[in-house]
């Protein structure tokens, strides 16, 4: 996968997203701490090639871009609508990254995590890229994780 998708690739697919589906901009960034809580979601794909692909960014942001889909305030949002969303562009970007590989692959339903201080790990993959963006004066980082190989480590 790693040859395949490369940081311009995701910086395509998520500035398409954001600017299409949500109508902000986003930047290539530098890499920063990211603030606290935040939210993350998840999709994996499977087939031809094997990894996975993460977007995190902070529950501020999360829950700017969960009003603007839903079309209601932030204070108005109904429980859950915030990781529905995040879920929703994570599964739009894993799909996006997903058209740049070769031969047949599945995407999986994706999966979010929200809070302080949490740790995530794909079991059997390491992460090939890290592309960062700037939206709205808040970070946002995508990681497309590769499965690792047979082996590997040992």
């Amino acid at each position: 996968m790693v040859a395949i998708v490369n940081s311009e690739d995701v910086e395509h697919v998520v500035a398409q997203i954001w600017g299409s589906i949500l109508g902000l901009q986003v930047a290539r960034a530098r890499s920063v701490d990211m603030p606290r809580p935040s939210v993350t979601g998840i999709v994996h794909i499977s087939g031809e090639s094997d990894g996975s692909v993460s977007l995190e960014c902070p529950k501020r942001l999360a829950e700017r871009a969960a009003a603007l889909m839903f079309g209601t305030e932030v204070d108005e949002l109904a429980p859950g609508e915030v990781e529905d969303a995040l879920g929703e562009l994570t599964n739009m970007a894993g799909g996006g990254i997903k058209s740049f590989l070769p031969g047949r692959n599945q995407l999986s339903l994706p999966t979010v995590v929200e809070g302080i201080g949490y740790h995530l790990n794909v079991p059997g993959a390491v992460p090939v890229r890290n592309v960062w963006f700037a939206c709205a004066g808040a970070p946002i980082v995508v990681r497309v994780y590769e499965r690792a190989a047979v082996g590997a480590g040992a």
